[in-house]
């Protein structure tokens, strides 16, 4: 039964992970735009790469499910 509940823990795990991608992406295409086109960041920079990363990490984990438009494969 044991195993039962830690494959369940790691499928629920897994989900959740699965949808922080999109979340991340959207959120973090807003604060570029706030950044460089508004001029009013509304995050510190620390916060920004902190997402960032947890993003890049994401990605890396399930690269099936990173969006062409990812803040992750931008440049400058």
């Amino acid at each position: 039964m044991s195993k039962q509940i830690d494959l369940f823990a790691e499928e629920n795990e897994t989900a959740t992970e699965k949808k922080e991608i999109p979340a991340l992406t959207e959120k973090l295409l807003r604060y570029q735009h706030e950044y460089y086109i508004l001029n009013k960041p509304s995050v510190s920079d620390r916060e920004y790469d902190s997402l960032f990363d947890r993003l890049a990490f994401l990605e890396k984990k399930y690269p099936e499910l990173a969006d062409d438009n990812s803040p992750i494969k931008r440049v400058g």
